[in-house]
């Protein structure tokens, strides 16, 4: 896939959305997450068969999704992350509060 190899030749962490293929930086913000797992961390090195892939944990799709670390989600791995997708993060819930009041 491109997007590996342009992650490879940045020699940095990215995250993949395996679904388009589309590889962001670790420093830009993560789109709406789906009901599935969809995003994964992507830590590359010098050569794409140095590439490292794995999917990102309900742990770090919450605290990405601005959640505080301790907020807790109930079920097994797939059920965190599909209730992870189906959420409203916190600071959008604020804003959206404050428009209504």
């Amino acid at each position: 896939m491109r997007c590996w190899r342009q992650a490879a030749r940045a020699r940095r962490l990215a995250l993949l959305a395996y679904d388009t293929g589309t590889a962001r930086r670790i420093a830009e913000p993560m789109p709406t997450q789906a009901t599935v797992e969809g995003d994964a961390l992507l830590q590359a090195d010098i050569e794409v068969e140095d590439c490292y892939f794995r999917m990102l944990m309900p742990d770090e799709i919450k605290l990405a999704m601005a959640f505080r670390h301790d907020f807790v989600l109930l079920g097994n791995k797939r059920e965190q992350v599909k209730l992870a997708g189906n959420a409203v993060t916190p600071p959008a819930a604020r804003d959206l509060n404050a428009l209504a009041a």
